[in-house]
Formats: structure tokens, C-alpha cells, sequence
């Protein structure tokens, strides 16, 4: 069984707006984020991931690139894969 693992992070840039642009173009072009929209150096992003340990490399991938000052998980979840199957009750007969 494939466990999703689904993370929502905020990613506080670099005021530098050299090392910020290049942080936001890695981001851009890196498989399995989503960039929500940038508010001043705030950059909300949805990361998804085969699993645990995967999703624990790319919070480092990101957390390693200039530009990016800090990263501060504010969700997480390990699924099925579908984040809808997660939620669905089964009636009982």
C-alpha cells in the first residue's frame, strides 16, 4: 500500500531578492511542490511525497537552498495516496 505523505510548510526567503529568485526558481522546478502564493518573504508550499522519509529529504532539499532562511512545518499527514480516500466513512449495514 502506497503512504502518501502530504506536508504544508511555510518557507520564510532571503530579503536578498537575488538569493530569493533563486530559491523560488528551484522551487518552481522541483518535482512534488506546490507553491502557494508569496506574501513579502512568506512562501507557503504544499509538499508531497512517496513517503516519511522522502518528505523528510526534501524539507532538507529545501532547507539547504539559498535563499530559503527558514522552514517551519505547520502540516503533515501519511495517507493511502488519495487525501479523499482518507476522509470517507463506510456505512455500516
Amino acid at each position: 500500500t502506497n503512504r502518501m505523505a502530504v506536508k504544508g510548510v511555510l518557507v520564510t526567503l532571503s530579503e536578498d531578492p537575488i538569493l530569493s529568485g533563486v530559491a523560488l526558481q528551484a522551487l518552481r522546478a522541483k518535482p512534488g511542490i506546490e507553491l502557494g502564493e508569496l506574501q513579502e518573504k512568506w512562501l507557503p508550499l504544499v509538499l508531497e511525497a512517496e513517503d516519511d522519509a522522502a518528505s523528510k529529504e526534501l524539507v532538507k532539499w529545501i532547507e539547504g537552498l539559498d535563499g530559503v532562511y527558514f522552514l517551519d512545518t505547520v502540516f503533515a499527514s501519511v495517507g493511502q495516496g488519495d487525501p479523499e480516500e482518507e476522509f470517507e466513512v463506510e456505512n455500516p449495514k
